[in-house]
């Protein structure tokens, strides 16, 4: 978007094509299925400029509630986070779309964990995501540096996976999220697992926050950026 004079936090009005998209229990690990209608979402804001002048764009708020739990949710979190987020393109303007707190890169280059139970090395190799949480840095950077859901007093899931040991060898499974009340991330237990054998799952219904990567020749045709007359694209 070269000649672009937009700047980080302007209001866009961007209109996803699909008007249903299902998160199956499959994806998620809930017992329900999770219903998203994209062509709701109209209200976007400029997040970041990368090289190239390529413009990501932002929901400007939540699109809903996505519920992950157990296993299930945490082996297929971040693939299920970035194919709802993907649903969101408009291929007219955009190029694609991701969840916020993943890079591209995690998407084209999966990685295989080294991870000791049997039920995440038997995922689905489409499935399979790095722990390392380096992915989403650059996400959270900008988060941080511009408040952009500071104060927002909701959660968002954030597309990166995390486990740990905690004590008498207890491994704790889960994902990233994003505390909008205090402004950092924190992290979000789905599984925990015994080391006599065994485990407990946990439910956690948290925001989605999508991530659009524009074409390069979408133009904007008027508005001035503002919530009340936000930029609106050519045809």
């Amino acid at each position: 978007m070269s000649g672009c004079n937009c700047k980080f936090g302007d209001y866009v009005r961007y209109i996803p094509e699909l008007t249903e998209y299902i998160v199956t229990p499959e994806e998620s690990g809930y017992s329900h299925p999770q219903s998203f209608n994209p062509s709701e979402n109209t209200l976007w804001k400029v997040f970041y400029e990368e090289e190239g002048n390529e413009i990501l764009l932002i929901s400007a708020r939540s699109i809903g509630t996505l519920t992950l739990e157990g296993q299930i949710g945490f082996a297929n979190g971040v693939g299920a986070l970035n194919r709802l987020c993907s649903a969101y393109a408009n291929l007219k303007v955009a190029v694609g779309g991701r969840s916020i707190g993943c890079t591209e890169n995690s998407i084209s280059e999966l990685k295989v964990e080294t991870c000791c139970c049997d039920w995440v090395k038997n995922a689905s190799p489409t499935e399979r995501q790095p722990y390392d949480e380096k992915e989403c840095e650059e996400d959270l950077s900008w988060l941080r540096c511009s408040g952009l859901m500071k104060k927002s007093n909701r959660y968002v899931w954030l597309a990166s996976r995390h486990s740990e040991e905690s004590l008498f060898h207890t491994m704790h499974f889960g994902m990233s999220a994003w505390n909008g009340c205090r402004d950092e991330k924190e992290t979000v237990c789905l599984y925990k697992s015994y080391p006599a054998g065994g485990g407990y799952s946990y439910r956690a219904s948290y925001g989605v926050r999508p991530v659009i990567r524009l074409r390069c020749d979408a133009r904007f045709g008027f508005g001035a950026g503002s919530k009340e007359r936000p930029y609106v694209f050519l045809e």
